[in-house]
């Protein structure tokens, strides 16, 4: 399989794309995210490795920034849709001020996946993901735990469903 890849490098007042069309799923050395970088509402871990067996996209928002709140709802209602099949969607909230403001974020949105804020390391890359330089950052895991696909931009939603939907008919 070879998944789409899309980086964005951000300066100021300048944005520069670079695409990859074959890159490999990344290799990961222990977890993706450790049970400590994203907090539930309540505060407590979410553990992304929980979710193994199932393809699990990562939205990872700024409540602030307009742009990364485009698919936010799209990714909600292709959960409630296909979510059956084997998918899971978590928005991590990158605000400094955690779920205080991602708790009020969810209720606004209506949003029913998982709703998480991430610590201060995740977004400064201490994870197999890499550095979040840019929201939106979505990062796809395969049914095995492997990144797949990762962007800093809106998603382009019928190449996007292509791709889980080629994700969900791979077997666990």
């Amino acid at each position: 399989m070879k998944p789409l890849c899309l980086s964005v490098s951000v300066v100021p007042l300048f944005f520069s794309l670079s695409f990859a069309c074959a890159c490999a799923p990344a290799i990961v050395r222990g977890p993706i995210l450790e049970a400590a970088d994203l907090r539930d509402l309540e505060g407590e871990p979410l553990r992304v490795e929980a979710l193994r067996g199932r393809v699990v996209v990562l939205n990872f928002v700024a409540t602030w920034a307009t742009l990364s709140l485009v698919d936010v709802k799209y990714l909600a209602a292709l959960e409630e849709r296909i979510g059956f099949q084997g998918l899971a969607v978590v928005v991590a909230v990158t605000d400094r001020e955690g779920a205080r403001v991602a708790s009020p974020f969810k209720s606004a949105f209506g949003l029913t996946c998982r709703v998480a804020s991430a610590s201060a390391p995740v977004v400064a890359g201490a994870t197999a993901l890499g550095r979040i330089a840019a929201v939106p950052f979505t990062a796809v895991l395969d049914r095995q735990g492997r990144v797949v696909f990762r962007t800093a931009v809106p998603l382009a939603r019928p190449a996007f469903e292509r791709l889980i939907d080629r994700l969900l008919r791979e077997e666990p």
